[in-house]
């Protein structure tokens, strides 16, 4: 069986070939191009050299998605940019159908405030927490009732505080020993956006070894339908490839728990959604800087223009609650979750702030219930974040 392993670089393309880190391999569509120049005299028959100057390898890989694999946890990061670990925390559980605690801020909260309010989905529901995860920040929550916060400590746990914009979703974490929780997000320095780490990626076929240093990941596709399950892939592209030889190679396999569509939950504005499938596309915009001033399209630095996501879900709703926020360009997020079992021992969350709704499609169904087919999209830097809880 074909598989994925990778292990992180110390400096962009600098060859790692250490097996850190496994993926189970779908399928991969990878294309290896070698450009060539000639010379002028290539056109007489005295001169027949020609000098290769551009190496590209790029194409699409496809994984299962695992519980309690950190190999998600490195490839988010590489996708996005930072990650910040919380070390013995969890997310709180919510008592209703919606299965993390959720809700979101009543008002924008700036980076030195210590007091806010949450609109909860029941209330109550925060009052046993211990702190909250708001975008890419954790605050240590010190006294909360009813959804109201009267003390707290920013910036805690390595992350930094921030300003964070009425509505933004608010999630209830505990403390809870053995646990971790991974907030993966930008990476931002002073007014640039980048990829501070690669990767030396091998794909197994076959016997051989085909070895891929300096990869990044420009885009993800994520795709949940009750009849297929969870597809998961990732465009990659590498500074140059090549085939090595293993004196023996390797068995490693991915040891994690597949994840299933049985445990998704989508959560918007303080109300659970019933969804039928959902699809969303992340793009980091990835692009070659040439290095030296030769022109090369060899990513061999990398910069982040406007991050992006986007995607489709098909909500059953038989309100007219959806085109009215459409009409009303209104505010809105989406938090979908991802959970093995009610204990949240293990749990993907990916968290949409800010969105925009697109033109809706609307099928009746004969249980007279509505069917949303509904396009979403968002942008910014703290439009997307990534939680990883193991």
């Amino acid at each position: 069986m074909p598989f994925f392993t990778f292990s992180t670089e110390n400096s962009y393309g600098i060859d790692s070939t250490t097996q850190d880190y496994v993926l189970d391999l779908v399928s991969e569509n990878v294309i290896e191009n070698v450009n060539y120049v000639k010379p002028i005299e290539w056109n007489k028959p005295t001169r027949t050299q020609r000098y290769p100057t551009v190496e590209t390898t790029k194409g699409r890989v496809e994984f299962e998605l695992t519980y309690g694999n950190e190999a998600w946890n490195i490839l988010f990061k590489i996708l996005m940019g930072q990650k910040v670990r919380l070390a013995g925390l969890a997310f709180g559980s919510s008592s209703e159908n919606w299965k993390v605690l959720t809700g979101v801020l009543t008002s924008d909260l700036d980076s030195s405030a210590t007091s806010f309010n949450i609109t909860e989905y029941k209330t109550g529901e925060f009052d046993n927490v211990d702190g909250v995860i708001i975008n890419n920040e954790y605050i240590a929550v010190s006294s909360i009732s009813n959804g109201a916060v009267s003390n707290s400590t920013r910036a805690s746990e390595g992350t930094t505080a921030a300003l964070h914009g009425k509505n933004a979703l608010v999630y209830g974490v505990v403390i809870s020993g053995g646990k971790y929780i991974d907030i993966i997000s930008r990476y931002r320095d002073g007014f640039s956006y980048f990829l501070p780490t690669s990767l030396t990626c091998l794909i197994y076929r076959e016997g051989d070894y085909f070895c891929f240093p300096g990869t990044l990941f420009s885009d993800l596709v994520f795709n949940a339908q009750p009849s297929e399950g969870i597809s998961v892939s990732s465009m990659m592209i590498s500074k140059y490839s090549k085939v090595i030889t293993l004196a023996n190679p390797s068995t490693a396999e991915d040891d994690g728990v597949m994840a299933d569509i049985d445990h998704i939950g989508i959560y918007s504005m303080g109300g659970y959604l019933d969804i039928e499938n959902l699809y969303f596309q992340i793009s980091n915009t990835l692009t070659p800087a040439p290095p030296n001033g030769i022109f090369d399209t060899t990513p061999s630095s990398m910069i982040l223009n406007q991050f992006s996501a986007f995607g489709q879900f098909s909500a059953v709703e038989s309100s007219k609650d959806f085109i009215t926020d459409y009409e009303d360009n209104a505010d809105k997020n989406i938090s979908m979750a991802i959970c093995n079992n009610r204990n949240l021992d293990n749990v993907f969350v990916f968290a949409f702030n800010d969105l925009k709704w697109g033109t809706m499609i609307h099928t009746l169904r004969a249980s007279i219930l509505i069917e949303d087919s509904i396009p979403f999209y968002c942008y910014g830097a703290d439009s997307f974040t990534v939680m990883i809880q193991n």
